[in-house]
C-alpha cells in the first residue's frame, strides 16, 4: 500500500471522494444495504471550500470520510490539506 507524504492537494482529495462515494454506492447496491452517503456530503463541502462558496454542514460521518481519504487520524479537523487551497 502506498501512503503520500506531505500535503494533498484540494482537488486530489475531490477525486478519491468521488471514488469512494461511488464504490460505496456500488457495494451497498451489492449487498441490499443502505449507503450513508458521507463521501459525497465530503465531496459537496469540499467542493464549496474549494469554490469559496457557503459551505454546507459537516457531519461526523463525512469529516470522518474526509479524513479516511486523506489517510489521517480521526482527530477533529487535523488535516492535511495544502493550507492554500
Amino acid at each position: 500500500m502506498t501512503v503520500l507524504q506531505g500535503p494533498i492537494r484540494a482537488v486530489d482529495v475531490l477525486d478519491i471522494l468521488a471514488w469512494e462515494d461511488t464504490r460505496a454506492r456500488d457495494a451497498a447496491m451489492a449487498s441490499g444495504q443502505h449507503e450513508t452517503g458521507a463521501y459525497y456530503r465530503a465531496w459537496r463541502w469540499l467542493t464549496a471550500v474549494v469554490l469559496d462558496n457557503p459551505r454546507p454542514s459537516l457531519d461526523f460521518a463525512a469529516e470522518r470520510a474526509l479524513h479516511r481519504v486523506q489517510g489521517v487520524g480521526f482527530p477533529a479537523f487535523q488535516h492535511r490539506l495544502e493550507s492554500n487551497r
